[in-house]
């Protein structure tokens, strides 16, 4: 038996390694991360999730499997993705076939100029514009 002095010391805390990945795809919007932001702004944005998310069909980088366009969906939402950050990948439920489920998420630019949150069902091959960064 042990004594806690015997374990190695747990290494120093540090943020996440995308912590800041995150933050903006640098849109325009003056609560950028890094940058003076106006007072109220926390260098991040509101996410206003579509009820129900709105499913569509995109077209993905043959080699890294990249969102690179969004093919179809309601009109102002179709078009080329100009820059992404991502994927973040969640998962649960895995220890029952029957429950488990997978996602993967993007914060997509779009060429409409506004911000996106795009998500990815692998399991069914579903992907949906869950929101809009505001």
């Amino acid at each position: 038996l042990k004594t806690s002095n015997q374990y190695p010391p747990a290494p120093p805390s540090a943020p996440h390694p995308r912590a800041n990945e995150r933050a903006l795809l640098g849109a325009g919007s003056a609560c950028r991360a890094n940058e003076r932001a106006p007072s109220g702004c926390n260098g991040t944005l509101p996410l206003r999730r579509y009820r129900p998310p709105l499913p569509v069909t995109v077209k993905i980088h043959a080699d890294s499997h990249h969102p690179l366009e969004i093919l179809s969906g309601k009109r102002p939402h179709r078009g080329k993705i100009l820059d992404h950050r991502g994927p973040w990948r969640h998962s649960g439920n895995w220890w029952d076939r029957r429950y488990q489920w997978a996602r993967e998420e993007w914060d997509i630019h779009h060429e409409n100029h506004h911000l996106y949150r795009l998500t990815h069902d692998p399991p069914n091959h579903q992907w949906l514009l869950e929101g809009t960064y505001s």
